[in-house]
């Protein structure tokens, strides 16, 4: 859907004199409203998931250590903290 969006505001800003800013700014009012649909209940999601994932792939690939999964853990909380506490 977002995708969707973005390519219809490409095509609206490639039209030229044919632009119509009204209907712009309707399509940009509709992208941000999808996109502020995320709730920090799914970026922890999303984040907790890509830390397992790193797990796994700890098992074949021995550049990703204990030490980096302990760091990266720890930049992910940050980054939700962040949010939480900037109320976004």
């Amino acid at each position: 859907m977002i995708n969707k969006l973005l390519l219809k505001m490409n095509d609206m800003l490639e039209q030229g004199d044919d632009f119509n800013a009204d209907e712009f700014a309707k399509v940009s009012a509709q992208l941000q409203k999808i996109k502020s649909g995320y709730s920090m209940d799914d970026v922890a999601d999303i984040l907790t998931k890509f830390g397992d994932w790193m797990i796994e792939q700890s098992g074949s690939d021995k550049t990703i250590t204990t030490e980096f999964i302990k760091t990266l853990t720890k930049y992910q909380d940050k980054y939700l903290l962040m949010r939480i506490n900037n109320g976004q």
